[in-house]
């Protein structure tokens, strides 16, 4: 999970009595984590040469970014990337997207490249990656044997 390289701080940061419920607790800012790509159908392995993520905590809402490249894997069915730093909220129709850059990933027959993205299964610490069609569909992405992926989210935990 996530390497905690700062303090967890509240605010304010001074004795207020009249503070109650706006003091903000649990920040943490430029935290290290450990994005892992993984397949929907079998996880697999995988070898990286880059693999970093950080992350900002401001009360329950996180802020990710993560840079993965990786030059042989395993898995088979669809693009995962796991092991973000919190679970995101439990919540029906929940589902925050993210900005998303692929390179040297196969994408799906007949689908725009200018519209990948990937959706936050409420609930989870699991990001799925797609694209959308020309017709609006959202299709996954396969996991590919090599490539790189670098995004960016915002989600409530």
């Amino acid at each position: 999970m996530a390497t905690n390289n700062s303090t967890n701080n509240s605010f304010p940061s001074g004795l207020s009595l009249a503070a109650g419920g706006n003091v903000l607790t649990n920040y943490n800012e430029a935290v290290s984590w450990v994005p892992i790509i993984a397949g929907s159908t079998s996880a697999g392995t995988a070898t990286y040469t880059t693999q970093s993520g950080y992350y900002t905590r401001v009360g329950n809402m996180i802020f990710c970014s993560a840079d993965v490249i990786w030059n042989s894997h395993t898995g088979t069915g669809n693009l995962l990337i796991t092991n973000l730093p919190f679970n995101s909220r439990n919540l029906s129709n929940y589902n925050p997207e993210s900005i998303v850059n692929t390179i040297n990933i196969s994408l799906p027959g007949g689908t725009s490249r200018t519209a990948i993205g990937s959706i936050l299964t409420p609930g989870t610490n699991i990001i799925s990656a797609f694209v959308t069609s020309n017709a609006g569909a959202n299709t996954p992405i396969s996991i590919s044997t090599s490539g790189e992926i670098h995004i960016t989210i915002a989600y409530l935990m």
